[in-house]
């Protein structure tokens, strides 16, 4: 199942832009990922140039495996810590070890493959995943081994038993935040600063995402895939 995603998230260094010619991904989308995204949202909202290439792109296309290898990672590396038997530290040092290489090889490839988060290539994913092992990591030896339970880790516990439902949510509340917060942001950035008003937009996509959750939590519901 890996190999399969990683060979769909590898397609855009090799497959060409409809219409246009070979892939290029130096060249700002000018990718199948790009020219997904053209087709399915349209010209109105990626408003290509002359040459038929979106001036903007997000990478749909490539979206849903990415996220499926990392969720997949993500469970493994899960279920790793809850059969292990060998001891905190050797689970500990695996997690950080896994890590640690999954970021080398990410940077390594990403001399071939650039890391370009916007359409989720593969390096990039492989380098991001090697980040959230290392972060598992020290929130295992934070929480776990030194029995840290603050309100903070309150929270990330409620959000972490509905991680799936946490995600789309936040997928929902980034358009809502870019779309209907933007007249919003723009009258706060010029009242106060635009760091404020960045912050304040992140607390609100924060509050869309953890309200729901926290109640999902009360009720003692979760989703599970």
């Amino acid at each position: 199942m890996l190999i399969v995603l990683g060979l769909c998230i590898n397609s855009i260094s090799w497959l060409a832009f409809p219409g246009v010619g070979p892939g290029n991904l130096l060249e700002r989308n000018l990718n199948i990922a790009a020219w997904s995204d053209l087709l399915i949202l349209g010209e109105g909202r990626l408003f290509p140039d002359a040459a038929g290439i979106p001036t903007w792109s997000a990478g749909a296309l490539l979206s849903l495996p990415a996220t499926a290898v990392i969720a997949i990672l993500g469970t493994l590396a899960g279920e790793w810590i809850q059969r292990h038997g060998e001891g905190p530290k050797r689970l500990i040092l695996g997690l950080l070890g896994a890590g640690t290489a999954a970021i080398l090889c990410g940077v390594a490839w990403g001399s071939v493959h650039p890391m370009i988060k916007a359409i989720w290539t593969g390096s990039f994913v492989l380098f991001a995943s090697g980040i959230g092992l290392i972060a598992t990591a020290l929130f295992y030896v934070w929480i776990e081994c030194k029995d840290r339970h603050g309100a903070i880790i309150r929270a990330l516990e409620i959000m972490g038993r509905n991680s799936i439902t946490a995600y789309l949510i936040h997928v929902f509340a980034v358009i809502v935040a870019t779309l209907a917060l933007r007249d919003g942001y723009a009258r706060l950035a010029a009242l106060s600063s635009p760091q404020i008003a960045t912050f304040a937009v992140i607390g609100a996509i924060l509050a869309m995402v953890f309200t729901p959750t926290w109640w999902m939590n009360r009720r003692g519901w979760i989703l599970r895939i």
